[in-house]
Order: structure tokens, then C-alpha cells, then sequence
């Protein structure tokens, strides 16, 4: 599943470019900047397809649709269904 506030992008390449204009802290202007590319949202159902340690690409799945999108690892979570048990509970 996807978290909040994360950059996402239909290609790697657009993605290697929204970071580093999030890296010369001019945030607002990425989308403006970068074609493709949004800040995510919680929530959005989401499936490895390829792992590249920085970027890794998935694919959303929401309402029967599907798109495959470039990001970082932190932009993803298991999903509550998935998630190992918690040692206190």
C-alpha cells in the first residue's frame, strides 16, 4: 500500500529528475517541472514489479485500473494483511 506525500513517476527517468529538484528544495515546482509525476497518496493498493535498492517500480490498483509508476521504497507499506505481528500484542 502507498503513503502519503511521496513522489511518484511514469518512468525512471522523470523520477531521477523530480528527486533532484526535491534535493535543490524547490518542492512546489516538481510537478511543474516533471512531466508525469505526482506526490502520492495513503492508502492505494500497490505490487513490486522491480527493485533497484533507490527506486523500485509498482503497480496502483485502484477501482479495477491499473498503472505502473517509479518511486522510492518509503513510498510503500505492507498492508495490514501482511504486516508481521507485533512481539507485545
Amino acid at each position: 500500500m502507498t503513503v502519503h506525500d511521496r513522489l511518484m513517476c511514469r518512468t525512471q527517468s522523470a523520477l531521477i529528475e523530480g528527486l533532484r529538484v526535491l534535493d535543490s528544495r524547490r518542492r512546489r515546482d516538481v510537478l511543474s517541472e516533471v512531466d508525469g509525476c505526482h506526490f502520492s497518496v495513503d492508502g492505494i493498493p500497490a505490487t513490486v514489479l522491480q527493485d533497484n535498492i533507490s527506486q523500485i517500480k509498482i503497480r496502483l490498483s485502484a477501482r479495477g485500473e491499473h498503472a505502473d509508476m517509479w518511486t522510492v521504497p518509503e513510498a510503500i507499506r505492507p498492508a495490514p494483511s501482511e504486516r508481521e505481528p507485533d512481539p507485545d500484542e
